[in-house]
């Protein structure tokens, strides 16, 4: 008796590694066929890649055997519906990596719901990593997700747009887009998520030591950030010499190694630019930084950005404006005589006159200190028009003063300079000061403009547009400038010509005839 019960437990005993037996080579070929899914979702779809990596990983371990589930007895059924769910959720999967939204905080959201998955009725959690992205897709993710943050960066937060608003200068935003001025959304996504290449650090420096202080620490937070501010010159990839400033200094003597590169950079206009007499200084240098656009690399003083028109209560506006013109000045001696142009202007309109060239302050003698909590928000609610007034006639240059007024500013710009206004910005957003043949004239038509209520509100709608963004820091320029361009060494043969040539780059004021 015993020993007939004895030998039918083990014949049950067989049956039951028969069987298991069975599963397990079937199992195993079942995952031969997904990992086979599995290359074909990384050719045909490489987006379907990493989900599909994940999902495979989350059922079977590294030598393809089927995981057991943490938690639960037996597993043959529990097994089978994970399974199932590899199928349903690589195709939910793909479908979220295919999506032009994703995000890496949304990547983490979809591991997190499959770590919930495994979770049994007894709240135990399977701790297997899941979040095995690719490198590559996680550098593309990155690289979208910064293009998308500097674009959202600059947008103005607009809550409501006013739909019905028909703008009639919309046709002019195609002659806009090759516009150096005007922020091209999908340039800047195209640039932004291009390879980035940067294979050693560079050394930077000042050939006057009181340069480094504001140098050094600005290579933070650029894209191209491996550069380093160093006081040995020769030992430097590049040395800059301030425009401004070589005029009270000898170019210093110190072993030049071969390939270093010496950047002239100047944000004054070269009318300001004395050191373009020197002769040891107009044919040492390889790179030009400047306001001009025909300057090795050009440095904007900022952008616009083409945006909907937020909702405002435009009469109110309008009838909350006490004061007719603005001007906010610290220099009052300039090549371009602003100051007499404007002394002109006041005898037909009144302009108030903010800053050290007067006794009216708003905030401080320097008002550059209070601009946007102080005086920007008392300019934007009193007064109709602001001076942007250049220091000087000069190619290409145009500074913060007109940038400064787009955003939430409901103010129009009366622009004077000798940057091409009409050309690279935006039409019906400004008053050209260069339209008009004497201050006088001007003055007339700001008055006109001023007193024409329906007139000035579609003026200031147009205007409000647009909003301001800065570009890239001029160190973060330089930086980049000396990944991308290791190669290009020439030297400019006269840097007097360069930015001073014929026709000439800067001139006299034009605009100061008899009334």
């Amino acid at each position: 008796m015993f020993c007939r019960s004895r030998r039918n437990a083990l014949l049950v005993l067989c049956a039951l590694s028969v069987a298991f037996f069975v599963l397990e080579e079937f199992l195993q070929e079942f995952h031969v066929i997904i990992i086979k899914h599995t290359h074909n979702f990384q050719e045909n779809d490489p987006e379907m890649s990493a989900g599909s990596s994940v999902l495979t990983s989350e059922i079977f371990n590294v030598e393809g055997v089927p995981r057991k589930p943490q938690g639960r007895v037996g597993g043959g059924k529990d097994l089978f519906a994970d399974v199932e769910r590899f199928i349903n959720r690589a195709a939910e999967l793909g479908g979220s990596l295919r999506s032009e939204n994703v995000t890496r905080k949304d990547w983490s959201g979809v591991n997190g719901k499959l770590t919930d998955a495994n979770t049994d009725s007894g709240g135990h959690k399977d701790n297997r990593n899941i979040s095995e992205v690719s490198e590559t897709r996680d550098r593309r993710l990155e690289e979208k997700e910064e293009a998308d943050a500097v674009i959202e960066s600059v947008k103005a937060n607009v809550t409501v747009a006013d739909a019905s608003y028909d703008d009639p200068y919309d046709d002019d935003i195609d002659r806009l887009m090759s516009s150096p001025f005007i922020f091209n959304e999908r340039y800047e996504k195209k640039r932004l998520s291009a390879t980035l290449v940067q294979r050693s650090v560079k050394k930077v420096s000042g050939y006057m030591p009181y340069e480094s202080n504001w140098v050094r620490k600005s290579f933070r937070g650029c894209r191209y950030d491996k550069c380093q501010f160093i006081g040995n010159m020769s030992q430097a990839d590049a040395v800059l010499f301030g425009g401004g400033r070589i005029r009270d200094h000898v170019i210093p003597y110190f072993y030049r190694p071969p390939g270093q590169r010496w950047i002239f950079y100047t944000f004054d206009p070269a009318a300001n630019n004395y050191a373009l007499d020197r002769p040891d200084a107009i044919s040492s240098f390889n790179w030009t930084m400047s306001h001009q656009l025909d300057s090795d690399y050009p440095f904007l003083f900022g952008r616009l950005l083409r945006r909907d028109l937020p909702v405002k209560d435009y009469d109110q506006i309008y009838d909350s404006k006490v004061n007719h013109t603005a001007w906010f000045v610290s220099h009052c001696d300039t090549w371009s005589k602003r100051e007499i142009y404007v002394n002109r202007m006041k005898k037909v309109i009144p302009v108030d006159v903010f800053g050290g060239c007067s006794d009216r302050r708003c905030g401080a003698v320097h008002y550059r200190t209070h601009d946007s909590t102080l005086c920007l928000p008392m300019l934007s609610k009193s007064y109709k028009f602001y001076l942007a007034f250049e220091n000087s006639f000069c190619k290409d240059y145009l500074t913060e003063k007109f940038f400064k007024l787009f955003g939430d500013v409901d103010v129009v710009p009366v622009v004077r300079g000798g940057f091409n206004y009409k050309k690279y910005l935006p039409s019906g957003i400004f008053v050209d000061a260069g339209d008009f043949k004497t201050p006088e004239v001007l003055a007339d038509y700001l008055l006109q403009l001023g007193n024409d209520k329906v007139e000035y509100v579609k003026m200031l709608k147009r205007k409000n547009r647009w909003v301001s963004t800065y570009t890239d820091s001029f160190q973060c320029n330089i930086c980049e400038a000396l990944h991308t361009a290791e190669n290009k060494t020439g030297f400019i043969p006269n840097l007097k010509t360069k930015f001073n040539g014929d026709p000439p780059y800067c001139w006299a004021p034009r605009d100061l005839g008899p009334p």
